[in-house]
């Protein structure tokens, strides 16, 4: 989030039964507010996931307090 260049938002991951639950809250005290999280499925250091065995990966994303929400994949 944002809280490395000194902003106050904040992020948390839950695991839940049904997968992983990303909760966030933008807060005041930077320029442009943000919070994310990166799944990476394989970076240099690991060999890529095998996803052979995989039907589907969902996401699923809301945002509350009618603000919008930008999803990057």
């Amino acid at each position: 989030s944002d809280s490395i260049f000194g902003g106050g938002s904040i992020v948390r991951i839950q695991p839940s039964d049904s997968g992983i639950r990303f909760v966030y809250e933008l807060r005041p005290g930077d320029r442009y507010p943000w919070a994310g999280v990166n799944l990476r499925l394989a970076d240099s250091s690991q060999p890529p996931v095998d996803a052979a065995a995989w039907q589907a990966l969902e996401i699923k994303a809301r945002s509350t307090g009618g603000k919008p929400l930008r999803l990057q994949l």
